[in-house]
């Protein structure tokens, strides 16, 4: 258990790095700290959820949709009570629709048929995979220019090995011995 640790973290310096473009700069503003507690917050009910589903009693993980609409609904509402208005063009909003009902809308689903039905820790080993799924998808489309690649391919070899290791365990990096790196 240990030894998964340090490959998740591991894997983590590589998100790290890819998120601050290697300089590892993280700056934290107490102005910014009612939406600091807001992210904790959502990540806990996410979490809260991905792994509380397995004992609710069963119905269809399209029914995520469902959830979605209603987060969205509330985010709505919040924007609109909190913060100022913003004018969202039609096409705009058709690329919002877009990519609710299609990437994102998929991922939820797939996400809710995987922790209903496969290993929690294994799942979130890989969740690891999103910084380099998206630094490939830009690097593919051309959208970054002004990047440093080289600290992007650093954080993708870090998280890969670092997922890769995790998800295998300890046992993938024994010599012909009988003990791992991780038991010595």
């Amino acid at each position: 258990m240990r030894c998964q640790a340090a490959w998740r973290l591991l894997a983590f310096a590589g998100c790290v790095i890819a998120i601050t473009s290697g300089s590892g700069a993280v700056a934290f503003s107490s102005d910014h700290a009612t939406g600091y507690a807001l992210a904790l917050l959502a990540a806990f009910v996410w979490a809260v959820y991905s792994l509380g589903t397995r004992w609710l009693p069963p119905f269809s993980s399209w029914a995520t949709g469902g959830f979605c609409l209603g987060a969205g609904l509330l985010a709505l509402a919040s924007h609109l009570a909190f913060e100022p208005r913003t004018a969202i063009s039609a096409a705009d909003m058709g690329w919002v629709l877009a990519i609710g009902l299609g990437p994102l809308g998929i991922s939820f689903v797939l996400w809710d048929v995987a922790m209903r039905g496969g290993n929690a820790a294994q799942i979130g080993i890989l969740g690891y995979a999103t910084p380099v799924l998206s630094m490939l998808g830009l690097a593919l489309a051309a959208r970054v220019t002004d990047r440093d690649w080289s600290t992007v391919f650093l954080a993708s070899i870090l998280i890969v090995a670092g997922v890769a290791i995790a998800a295998k365990g300890p046992e993938a990096l024994r010599r012909r011995t009988s003990v791992s790196p991780c038991e010595r």
